[in-house]
């Protein structure tokens, strides 16, 4: 939109998108944030000699 010159429409278009990347966003460093804690509890069930596979 911004190249056709229509830079009123693209400025819309970027910021009616703004929700849907903060959300992306959100949710990945959520998902990293699981699986570092996931990574650090298998780590010690099996450094203290517990059941890797129970959780």
């Amino acid at each position: 939109m911004v190249a056709a010159g229509h830079t009123a429409a693209g400025l819309a278009m970027i910021v009616g998108m703004l929700p849907v990347g903060i959300a992306a966003a959100a949710v990945t460093w959520s998902w990293v944030n699981r699986e570092e804690r996931e990574a650090l509890a298998d780590e010690a069930a099996h450094l203290g000699g517990g059941d890797p596979v129970a959780r």
